[in-house]
Formats: structure tokens, sequence, C-alpha cells
């Protein structure tokens, strides 16, 4: 048992227990890397229990013993945990799980209406109706209350344009609700019939909006939450399609092909407008619809509320050519509303499935944004309801202006019983927040029983991150979470904080404690940068010290992280392993009353072992703790880019808190080994890691605007004193630094240090100060 603070830094290699491995190097270097399977005993965990002073729960150095000065197995030869548990890879390239991507099945196989919409006889400003045949064809439909050839495959309908318009009164019959009703009644009308329409029956109707000259209106109640009980031509709505059709395509442009994502259609462009205040009671969907090249707006753009989009559970899709001209802010939700219930008064839904595949901007693009807040995009319900299946955002393109919020769940309350899946493709904009499982807050947290995943791997650099969580702001995720982020894209001035965790909340299973969080971050591809993450595996919040985020992770924690170099890619500020920046000293933890060493007796062993769960224990719901082991692979890059002070430090633990379980950092890629450029057996290649504060390569010489030699394939040296910049330090444990308080930190296991290519000024295998029961080693 030892006491540490800052004023020890210089002895705090000191491996308790007699340590096995004792070095303060310059640079690190392995000349062989590590094997590539599971970790022997990773995820092999005991439960703990304020009763519970074994410390036979497994760890990535074998198991620990009460034996005082029984080394510990050398971490270097185990086997690093795989980062990929579905199938075993632990290369990085293929990150980790792949969401379930949200699908366009719903819509049916896209096909073109340009030869039918050809033989139909219509004006300028006419609505033409097209079902999916039973060969896949699209056939035109004119129903009962067609302007223009009732009950015929050559009809119309004529909707409201400009003229007439009675503000935010608009009523009546304005033809696209004629044709919503003609739709909902085909699958039991005669005609419907005699052409073999079901309610499975996909559908699409064409509104003259690209090269138009008129905008189109729609009455102030269709797109109204509640079900219509007996529906007229004057007054159906989308949530009353409901149950009467498979789906509905919306297309703006005559040009447009229906044959699958294509470009948004030029020209000019007329706006489908609905009744201003319609929106203030939301836009609701009864069936699976999407918009292609519609662009939207209520009569008066310029309100001052949100505009916000309630799918209830049905597929909803933005593809190309089709936003929402709203100057104040967008809320698309797969889910309910904040009442909890959907139109039919439902309190649960199946699944959600929201798609947006925009390629650009306002008039082409995907949204407006405006004055007020941008889009906020959740998987998931706006507050309360539970939804059985699982939510599904997935993202392959967006315009320029800024998304606020993007997340897979809901935005307050409820529960998902199965997973969150948010995957990102591609995307233009900034994104200010990003929460993989959902938002919640503390009156309403949210709750996902299941798995969240959320892949972020754009192919567009113009994207640019604010603040990443894993999990939620506020709640409990039951399963798994698995983060991937990837591709290419930037960050802007000020900092940016990367959590694999939630805010406040506790993750994983506290009966298994299998494995709760992986994290596969790759900025390398990203634009320059030294504004890049600061990184915490766990949880944690956006702050330089520790902060007000609490929870525990029942499990363990894998990491793996490659950051750019000097010239090209994103660096990262700083990478701790286990709970980050923001998380909760362990308040109420007093240091035993025996320093436990090589004569303490059996019984202080066991007071000494036990002070941890007790105290976390005590804490409750206000301590941030791990009962895992957590496994971090430096893989190679800049991992402190700006030197934010001790907060940069690299751990392979946690910030501040209590961990009962064992901590491992490694350090950089042997330079010829897992594909890695450079020689092997020496220092350098695209494994090396280092810090530098920016604009200097590994030499130390100032960067003028070209690509350095040395920053892309590093200078093979093994003299560490041609190395000038040593600013970064690696440690194996955790610890705040520059508190002093030894009752900030606690780890219950092993910690490990693994150099294998890396410049480091100082180097550590134990922790920065608190207290530890286990062994250190430092390799």
């Amino acid at each position: 048992m030892i006491k540490i603070n800052k004023a020890l830094k210089m002895l705090l290699i000191m491996l308790f227990f007699v340590p096995i491995g004792f070095r303060l190097p310059v640079n690190g270097m392995d000349s062989d890397d590590h094997a590539s399977a599971a970790v022997v005993g990773f995820g092999a965990l005991t439960p703990p229990s304020s009763a519970d002073s074994s410390l036979n729960y497994g760890t990535a150095s074998n198991n620990l013993t009460t034996s005082v000065g029984s080394p510990v197995t050398s971490a270097k030869r185990t086997s690093r945990p795989a980062i990929n548990p579905a199938t075993g890879s632990n290369d990085g390239s293929t990150g980790t799980v792949t969401p379930t991507d949200a699908s366009l099945s719903a819509f049916g196989t896209p096909v073109s209406i340009n030869s039918a919409l050809a033989n139909v006889t219509s004006g300028s400003i006419n609505l033409v109706l097209f079902y999916v045949d039973s060969n896949g064809q699209a056939q035109p439909y004119a129903g009962a209350n067609a302007v223009n050839g009732k009950n015929s495959q050559n009809g119309y309908y004529t909707p409201q344009d400009a003229t007439g318009t009675a503000g935010t009164t608009l009523v009546g019959a304005t033809g696209l609700e004629a044709a919503l009703y003609d739709m909902s009644t085909a699958a039991t009308s005669t005609y419907g019939k005699s052409l073999g329409i079901t309610t499975s029956t996909n559908w699409m109707l064409y509104l003259p909006l690209i090269g138009g000259t008129s905008d189109i209106y729609v009455a102030k109640n269709t797109f109204s939450k509640g079900l219509i009980s007996s529906p007229t031509a004057s007054n159906m709505n989308f949530a009353s399609l409901s149950g009467t059709i498979g789906s509905l395509t919306l297309t703006g442009s005559a040009a447009d092909p229906l044959t699958g994502i294509a470009q948004p259609a030029s020209g000019t462009y007329k706006f489908l407008r609905w009744a201003s205040g319609n929106t203030a009671n939301g836009i609701y969907f009864g069936s699976a619809t999407a918009f292609r090249n519609i662009p939207f707006t209520e009569q008066n753009s310029y309100i001052s509320s949100a505009t916000n989009y309630y799918a209830q559970g049905n597929p909803l899709a933005f593809m190309p050519g089709s936003w929402d001209d709203n100057y104040y802010s967008t809320m698309i939700y797969g889910g309910i509303d904040s009442t909890g219930t959907d139109s039919r008064g439902n309190s649960s839904i199946a699944s959600t499935n929201v798609y947006v595949a925009n390629t650009s901007t306002n008039a082409n693009g995907f949204s407006n944004g405006g004055l007020g807040g941008g889009w906020n995009i959740y998987g998931g319900n706006q507050a309360g309801g539970t939804i059985t299946g699982s939510t599904h955002v997935t993202i392959t393109g967006t315009g320029t202006n800024a998304i606020v919020n993007l997340s897979g769940g809901n935005q307050a309350g409820g529960t998902i019983q199965g997973n969150t899946n948010l995957d990102l493709k591609s995307a233009s904009a900034s994104i200010t927040n990003v929460y993989g499982a959902g938002v919640g807050t503390s009156a309403s947290p949210v709750a996902v029983n299941g798995n969240a995943k959320t892949n972020l791997s754009s192919t567009s650099v113009s994207v640019n991150y604010g603040t990443f969580y894993g999990g939620v702001s506020y709640g409990n995720i039951g399963g798994t979470i698995y983060n991937n982020l990837t591709g290419t894209g930037t960050f802007a001035s000020g900092s940016h904080y990367y959590f694999g965790g939630s805010y406040k909340g506790d993750v994983g299973n506290s009966a298994t404690l299998g494995n709760a969080i992986f994290n596969n971050v790759d900025t390398s591809n990203f634009a320059y940068t030294t504004n890049g993450f600061i990184f915490g595996g766990g949880n944690g919040y956006a702050t330089n010290g520790t902060g007000s985020s609490t929870g525990t992770i029942y499990g363990n924690i894998v990491n793996y992280v490659r950051a750019g170099f000097a010239d090209y890619g994103a660096g990262f500020r700083s990478v701790i392993g286990g709970n980050g920046l923001g998380s909760t000293s362990l308040s109420g933890l007093s240091a035993p009353s025996t320093v436990v060493d090589g004569t303490s007796s059996s019984s202080a062993v066991t007071a000494a072992a036990s002070s941890g769960d007790q105290a976390a224990a005590n804490a409750g719901k206000s301590a941030s703790a791990v009962y895992g082991d957590i496994y971090t692979w430096e893989k190679g890059g800049n991992m402190d880019s700006a030197h934010i002070g001790y907060q940069s430090y690299n751990r392979g633990s946690s910030y501040t808190g209590y961990v009962r379980g064992s901590s491992t950092l490694e350090v950089g890629t042997a330079a010829g080994t897992n594909g890695e450029t450079g020689t092997k057996g020496l220092m350098g290649g695209t494994g090396y890691v280092y810090g530098s504060m920016g604009g200097s390569d590994y030499l130390g010489n100032s960067i003028s605007g070209t690509k350095s030699t040395y920053s892309i394939n590093p200078l093979q040296n093994t003299n560490s004193a041609t190395i000038s910049d040593h600013s970064m330090e690696v440690i194996g444990g955790g610890g705040v630094v520059g508190g002093w308080t030894a009752t900030d930190y606690w780890q219950t296991g092993d910690t490990n240090l693994i150099q294998n290519n890396d410049n480091a000024g100082y180097t550590y295998g134990g922790i920065y100060e608190g207290y530890q029961w286990g062994n250190s080693s430092h390799e």
C-alpha cells in the first residue's frame, strides 16, 4: 500500500510489492510486438461487494494474490484484448462491431415514374399519384377524388397554390389531402382492388416543385397527430395512413429517376408549405415516408420555434434535395413525442429507422439551419415511452449547416429494450454533440437495456466534431458500448472531448462483469490540427479537471487509439483509458491505519484491499468507478498535441475515482510489425508515439507547411539524444496529479506500462497519486 503525490513524482516508478521492472527511458522500443489473441483472464471478474476482498477477479497480468512481494506476470507476454469481439480482430482497421444500418427496404425497390408521368395530362401545378404494381412498375392512379380522370390511370389532383390562402387558418381540400385519402382507401375500393392494390402496396406522389411555378400549400391539420376516425378527402392526414399502405415516397422533380439515391435535382425550386402554426404541434407520420427533392417549410419560414418531426416508429428518409427551410431549428425523432404515446395512444413502438442521404446544402441539400439551432436528430423518442426493439439512424450525407445533437437514442426518459444504432458514413456539417445511446436529463434519464453501437466514419473532411459520448448524458446502458470513430474530418479551435461512456450513469451488467466499452478511434486521416480529442475511455465530463461525472462501469474497457503526426492528421490532447476528465473524486475514502508492506499482517492486507470497495459502496450513485480491466493501446501518432497541463498526461487507468481491476497502457507499435513502416527493432515509423506542442517534427525541426519526411516516415534512430521534444508522460495507472489529494483515487489491481516505440519524458508503471493495492510493472 502506498500513498503518492506529485512531490514524489521522480520516485513514483517504484513498484510496490517487489516490482519486477524499473526504467525511465526517453524513448521506448520493443523489438517484437504482441500476439493478437484474447487476453488471459480478460473479462473473468468476480462481482464486487462490500465483503469481497479476495482480489481473485482476473486481470491482464493473471490473478493477483495476497502474498506480498509476489511478482506479477509480464503483461508484455500476455496477448492484448481484441477490439472487435464479434470477429476477434485487434488490428483496429475494421473497428468495432458495425451498427445495423437504417434501411430503405421498407420503400421497396425504387422505380421510375418518368414514362408513366408523360402519359398523364397535367398542368404545371398538378399532383400525380403512382402505385407500384406486382411487376415492380410505377402505374399512375387517380381515385374517386381526383380532379381529372377519376378512377383511371390518367388523372391528377390539384393542390392549393398561393391564391386564396388564408394565413394560419388554411383549411379545406387542397388536392394533397384528396390524394392521401384515395391512397388510403385504394386497397378497399372496387377500383383499387381491380388493380391488385393491397395495404402493402408502395406509393409515390409527384409534386411539381423543382422547376415548378408556384409553392404548394398544405392544410393546417394534414400533419397533425391524431388518427381521424372518419377521414374524408378534405381532412385526411399523414398519420391516418397507418395500416393502409406499404410506404409513400414524395418527389418534387419530374427528372428524379427514383431508381436509387440520386443527386439533388437542379433548377429553380418552389416549396411545399404548410400553414403556420401547424408545426407547433409537430409533424406526424403514420407510414414509411421518404422525401426526395422536396424543399419544405412553414408558410412563414421565419418562425421562432422548432419544427418537430415524429416518425412514430415508421421508417423516415430525407433523400437528396430535401431540406427544411425553418430558420429556427429542426428536430427529427424516429419515435414518439413527449406525451409518451403515438397516434394510436400506444406507449410502445417496435423499432425506429431514420435515414438521411443528402449531399449538399440549402436549395439542393439537407437544411437551412438558419438563425436558431440547426438540426437535431434522435433515433428514439422525444420523452418517455418504450421501444421494444432497436433504434436506427444512418447518415450518408448532409448539407453544410450545423447538426447540434446527433443521437441514436431518446432525447429524454423512456426505455429502449433493444440496441441503439448510429451510423454516419459522410457529413459536411459541424456536429456539436454526439450521444450514441441517447441524451436524457437528471429528472428523466434514458434507459437502454441492450447495446449501444456508434460508427462515425465520414468520408468528408468537412465534418467537424465537438463532444462525443458513446453512451448518454443521463441514464444507464445495460449492455456493451461499441464506438468506432475513424475516416476523415477536422476539429475547430478549442477543446474537444471524447468519452466512450456517459456523463452520469452506469454501463454494463453488474451480475456478469463482461465487456463494457470498446473504443476504436483513429484521427490520422483528419485535417492537420493540434485541437484533437481529449480522450476518456469511460465516463467523464467536458472540463479540464475533476468534475461532476458519476456512474459505474461494470466490465472491461478496451481502447485502440491512433493519432496524426506533426503535419498531417489530428493529434490527441490527452488519452485516459478509464473514466476521464470531469470524473468525480472518490469522497469518503480514508487511508488505512496500517501501511501495507512486506511485514504487514494478513489482517492489514485484507483491510487495505477492501477499503476501496467499501468507499465506492458508501459513495453509491455519487461515485465514479470501474469494476473491470482497462487496456489501452496507443497505436501511433501525437498523443499530447497541445499540452494542457497535468490533464494531458496519458494514463492507462482513470483520472480519478475508483478502479477495481488491472490497467495496461501500451504505447506505440513496434516498427515493421502489424503493417507499420520502419525498420524492426528501431524507433520510428507510423507506429511511433510522441508528445509535441505542435509545429515540430520528430527531430524538433520547425514545420513550415510542407509535409516532413520525418513525420510520415520518422527517422530510424536508436540515439534518443537526437530527439528533442519529451513533453509526453505515460503511466500504467491513473490519478489526478496536481491536487495532491490522496483520497481522489484508489485502484485495487495491477498497473502495467508497456513501451514499444515512443518518446516520453516521464514514464511510470504505477499511479500518480492516491492508493493502490496491487503490483505494477514497466517494460
